[in-house]
């Protein structure tokens, strides 16, 4: 749950609750991570990867109405370049204030 929580910008404690909420709705389970017994996985369920799926196009449409269709290519291009290099940034905790979640 850290590494989501640092790749969506939420404390582990947020996080944990939204996945929490998702797996009383039955879209995700939580897998043991083989490597480190103290984390877990939150991974999609049968359900939950369908629920995305009706989702998703919503969700882009609304992405290329308000924000991509606002840009010319050039610009589009220069913003998938810059996305490109974020996504691949290794995640690096950082310390919360308290030095708790």
């Amino acid at each position: 749950m850290g590494e989501l929580a640092e790749r969506v910008v939420l404390s582990r404690t947020r996080v944990s609750r939204v996945v929490d909420e998702l797996v009383a709705a039955g879209l995700v389970s939580r897998e043991g991570n083989p490597d480190d017994g103290r984390s877990a996985f939150a991974v999609l369920t049968a359900d939950g990867l369908a629920r995305y799926r009706t989702a998703a196009p919503v969700y882009l449409a609304g992405i290329e109405r308000e924000f991509a269709a606002r840009l010319a290519d050039a610009e589009l291009s220069a913003v998938a370049s810059a996305l490109r290099k974020v996504i691949t940034w290794p995640i690096t905790p950082r310390p919360t204030a308290g030095g708790r979640d």
